[in-house]
């Protein structure tokens, strides 16, 4: 794939999304926000309470061994 192609396939989301997001530290995915079993984002549990952030796209980034993986269905 060529550099061009590659940025071509890159999911645009609104700044604001990314933002919200990028300004919590400190906190933890604990589970998925599912709805009629399709995956919407994630719920989570911060220093400052719990949380929810709704996605299109939820990017399991938690290592090999990934728990959100696992909670969607993912052999890990």
């Amino acid at each position: 794939m060529t550099a061009g192609a590659a940025r071509g396939n890159i999911i645009r989301l609104p700044r604001e999304k990314l933002l919200k997001c990028a300004d919590r530290t400190h906190r933890n995915v604990d589970s998925l926000l599912l709805d009629d079993g399709k995956i919407r984002g994630v719920k989570a549990q911060g220093v400052d309470g719990r949380f929810e952030v709704e996605a299109k796209v939820v990017i399991a980034a938690d290592g090999v061994g990934s728990r959100v993986a696992r909670w969607a269905g993912m052999k890990t």
